[in-house]
């Protein structure tokens, strides 16, 4: 065999592999497919999907970010805000061109809580701070045994090699002595895995409609289950027939004589997985330090205990 006619059977047969369906296709071409499991959440975009750790960085950043930040100045022994102040403008209305305070300080703790690590440069000119500019994720490399940053921010326009005095660094709980941080996922990501886990086995039950299964059987004359009355063929042939009936809208498919539907169910309260969802959600609000009332997990609880 040439190597045209080899590479030409090769090519064919990926093409065939590839228009074929996989195994994990869902079978309404209308649905997404769902992903496999088990999920391990190790991102930031995977962990804000989960409602709880969503709604712990949405009120740590946005509490954070409504406290005043203002300077004062003594004077005969009293505190006075000193609007005259160079850094004034910046800490109080707006540290940079493109982010009020407000954004600036919510964004801020975001980075810290769930990227572990902070970066602000600070941009000044003929001398004095002009602006404060956090830096976008993944942009910033801190070489520890050196001591320098060198940051490559396409949407800040920051490039090249920074000093430590003109970088603002702040850190989540760090797991090196303090030079930098670790996000609160890397920390969670086990229980972030187990609350995602649930979520999409809740996704599986409820995106199908909660799609009736069982199993088909023969019977002999002798009244026993699968005594070799029905060979693997004609049940997988029968099976997809009864799925293609129920798919169709149909509540009742016809099944002949020597052939039997016994319908499996599980517990309802077993498959919304309720109790391992009440169990993350608290987990969740410990990593986070957010009492579980502020998202709204005692309601969980109070339908719990009025049931």
């Amino acid at each position: 065999m040439g190597l045209k006619e080899y590479f030409s059977n090769k090519i064919g047969s990926a093409q065939r592999r590839a228009d074929e369906p996989g195994k994990d296709a869902v079978v309404s071409p209308s649905l997404p497919k769902i992903p496999n499991q088990p999920i391990n959440v190790y991102s930031t975009d995977q962990a804000m999907k989960l409602s709880a750790a969503y709604r712990c960085t949405a009120i740590l950043s946005g509490t954070i970010a409504s406290m005043p930040l203002l300077i004062e100045r003594k004077s005969n022994g009293y505190f006075s805000l000193d609007e005259q102040h160079e850094l004034y403008r910046l800490l109080d209305v707006q540290p940079n061109s493109r982010m009020n305070i407000f954004e600036f300080i919510r964004n801020m703790v975001c980075h810290i809580i769930n990227e572990g690590n902070a970066y602000i440069v600070i941009k000044r000119k003929f001398g004095a701070v002009s602006e404060l500019v956090l830096c976008s994720k993944n942009t910033v490399f801190y070489d520890i045994l050196h001591d320098y940053y060198t940051i490559s921010d396409p949407y800040n326009h920051l490039y090249g090699r920074y000093e430590p005095y003109e970088v603002i660094h702040l850190r989540n709980n760090s797991l090196d002595g303090g030079y930098t941080g670790v996000s609160t996922i890397t920390y969670a990501s086990r229980i972030f895995s187990i609350a995602a886990s649930a979520d999409n086995q809740n996704l599986r039950t409820f995106q199908n409609g909660s799609k009736i299964k069982g199993l088909v059987s023969g019977k002999s004359l002798s009244g026993a289950i699968g005594t070799n009355t029905l060979t693997d063929k004609q049940g997988k042939d029968v099976g997809e027939r009864i799925e293609e009936q129920f798919n169709g809208g149909r509540d009742i498919a016809y099944i002949s004589g020597d052939m039997s539907f016994q319908q499996l169910s599980i517990n309802p309260i077993d498959a919304q997985l309720l109790g391992t969802k009440e169990l993350c959600v608290l987990d969740i609000c410990r990593f986070y330090g957010v009492h579980p009332d502020k998202v709204f997990a005692g309601q969980l609880l109070i339908i719990k205990l009025l049931k």
